[in-house]
């Protein structure tokens, strides 16, 4: 297949295959906790996650930021909430919910991909990150730009599957989705485009917390895990991954840990209780160790997400 020359860079993508079947739910009596990680995320090339509207700087139209109230930069909690779902999706045992990837027909008579929901599930990422029929037990803040240092880079045009392969060549083997798609690392400079974007430069940190309640210490491995806690990958966050945008590494702020009961039965939380002792770079580096399918993916995972293109 080729791509437009404006766009030589889309195909720098790989899959992380899925683990089958819906092993690993939650024992309800198992003891839970809940607590906090204050964040800061390290952004090592451009970002970008767009606001959905245009605006006018220094006499070009360009895509705009999303911002908070007082005009800087964010990364939506919802954002970020997405990119740790599918990490930990693509190392755990949740291939029931990856298996819900679909093509469908839209009232235009074109082909789209969709994920349709699944109900009440119960595999490890569903119960901590939910799903319809599951409340979310981690909570994303929005992760705020520490300065408002923008600039414009003429980003790679936004492509659809008929300028590649046609959606079903390009995520599925036969009927069976190929795996979770992540991007590797590059230098922007090599995958200039044609459309004026505003975004954030390199270099800048955003600062964000993660909340948590009712989670087993497997959650917590996978949680801490998949938020790159133990540095041995970077994150990939915001829009235009092709053109090697929105790479970021984490650095812990700080860490609470307190009891909070079993799974089924909850517990308010007492203050005067002494919090847990847990390292959260350990329970990331603890997570899938002894299993030998999730290690593997957990290599393919690191493998794309440190490549250099």
């Amino acid at each position: 297949m080729e791509y437009p020359t404006w766009n030589n860079t889309a195909g720098n993508y790989d899959f992380v295959p899925l683990l089958d079947g819906n092993r690993g739910g939650v024992n309800e009596n198992s003891p839970v906790y809940e607590g906090k990680i204050n964040l800061k995320l390290h952004s090592e090339s451009p970002v970008y996650v767009g606001s959905g509207q245009e605006t006018m700087i220094d006499g070009r139209l360009c895509r705009a930021l999303i911002r908070n109230a007082d005009g800087f930069p964010i990364l939506p909690g919802s954002s970020i909430k997405g990119v740790v779902r599918t990490i930990a999706q693509s190392v755990s045992y949740s291939g029931s919910c990856a298996e819900l990837l679909r093509i469908y027909t839209d009232n235009r008579g074109k082909e789209k991909l969709g994920y349709f929901s699944n109900t009440d599930c119960k595999c490890l990422v569903c119960t901590m990150l939910g799903c319809m029929g599951t409340s979310s037990r981690v909570y994303f803040s929005d992760f705020k730009a520490t300065g408002s240092d923008t600039e414009i880079i003429n980003a790679l045009k936004p492509f659809s599957v008929s300028d590649s392969y046609t959606i079903k060549q390009k995520y599925f083997i036969q009927d069976k989705p190929k795996g979770f798609k992540f991007y590797p690392m590059g230098d922007v400079r090599n995958a200039l485009g044609s459309v004026p974007t505003e975004c954030v430069k390199a270099g800048t940190t955003f600062i964000g917390e993660v909340v948590y309640k009712g989670i087993t210490e497997r959650h917590l491995e996978i949680l801490c895990f998949s938020l790159g806690l133990d540095g041995s990958f970077p994150l990939r966050v915001g829009g235009n991954k092709p053109g090697f945008f929105g790479v970021v590494r984490p650095e812990i702020l700080s860490f609470t840990c307190y009891s909070s009961g079993s799974y089924k039965n909850l517990k308010i939380h007492d203050l005067s209780e002494e919090s847990k002792q847990m390292d959260p770079v350990k329970l990331a580096s603890e997570y899938g160790k002894n299993d030998s399918d999730v290690c593997r993916n957990i290599d393919k995972l690191r493998d794309i997400l440190n490549r250099k293109v």
